[in-house]
């Protein structure tokens, strides 16, 4: 990673290879303390959380203009029997974190979700359902009070962008998915759903969330 930037951690099927580095932050979220992992193995569809912090925001403020860069090198052994490294770098540019309105022109709300429901999900592992729910409350609320606009004691004039508007209906449901509710779960379904959660493309994972509704008609038998 560039300076601005440390690896807070890794959500997904993989664990810590313990490898310290500058580029390391203290604040771990997920797989943290750590600048590489192992997998057993992956295909083509599985995907990682890798989650950034950025550094000395406010003693030395980033410069303007200039862009953050991020590497990833992947070293595997393909079926084949030959060792491969694949290299991706990645750029963004940096602005202003009190400009509100170049940072929400770049959000991504169905990214966001399936990230945010990784963490949650690895909080689930060793805290209360209640206080993950709890958490996942106040992160809506700090998203809606710093990217919402309203008139004071109004709450009907309440609005969201429409790169927000779909981010709510995302955290109801995955309030009451089987990934943090698991009332009427053994165990080990719990277990699979959060695995495969971890592991799936944002796509399968938001209608993992939020099942989809193709079609229905009140004519006809069921299809």
């Amino acid at each position: 990673t560039s300076k601005e930037l440390n690896v807070s951690g890794c959500i997904g099927p993989c664990i810590s290879v313990d490898r310290k580095g500058p580029n390391v932050s203290e604040t771990e979220i997920g797989v943290g303390g750590t600048s590489a992992w192992k997998l057993c193995g992956f295909d083509s569809a599985t995907t990682l959380a890798v989650f950034l912090e950025i550094v000395n925001q406010h003693t030395a403020p980033v410069p303007q203009g200039s862009r953050g860069c991020i590497q990833f090198i992947t070293q595997y052994q393909h079926s084949s029997g030959q060792r491969r490294i694949r290299v991706t770098t990645c750029a963004r540019n940096w602005v202003d974190a009190g400009n509100l309105a170049h940072v929400s022109l770049g959000f991504d709300q169905e990214t966001s979700c399936v990230m945010m429901s990784r963490i949650a999900v690895f909080r689930a592992e060793t805290d209360e359902g209640p206080d993950v729910l709890r958490w996942l409350d106040r992160m809506l609320i700090r998203l809606s009070q710093k990217f919402g606009e309203f008139n004071k004691e109004d709450p009907s004039s309440f609005r969201l962008a429409e790169n927000f508007s779909l981010y709510p209906q995302f955290m109801f449901h995955l309030r009451r998915s089987q990934f943090l509710q698991y009332f009427n779960n053994s165990p080990d379904e719990t277990s699979y759903y959060r695995h495969v959660l971890n592991r799936e493309d944002v796509m399968n994972s938001l209608i993992m969330i939020q099942p989809i509704l193709y079609s229905y008609t009140f004519h006809g038998p069921p299809e």
